[in-house]
């Protein structure tokens, strides 16, 4: 981030790709995004015990 805001010299756009990022991360993946519960996502990942690495 700090590399694209030396890039863009625009925090406007900074802020845009952060909470892109992040919708991404949260409702694409299902991945917590800043400690939130992740309600809907189009992938479910889930760890198996057993399961190769």
């Amino acid at each position: 981030m700090a590399l694209y805001m030396l890039m863009a010299d625009n925090l406007w756009r900074v802020t845009a790709l952060n909470g892109t990022w992040n919708f991404i991360q949260a409702n694409v993946h299902g991945i917590a995004v800043s400690g939130g519960n992740v309600g809907f996502s189009l992938f479910y990942f889930t760890s198996e015990s057993g399961a190769p690495e």
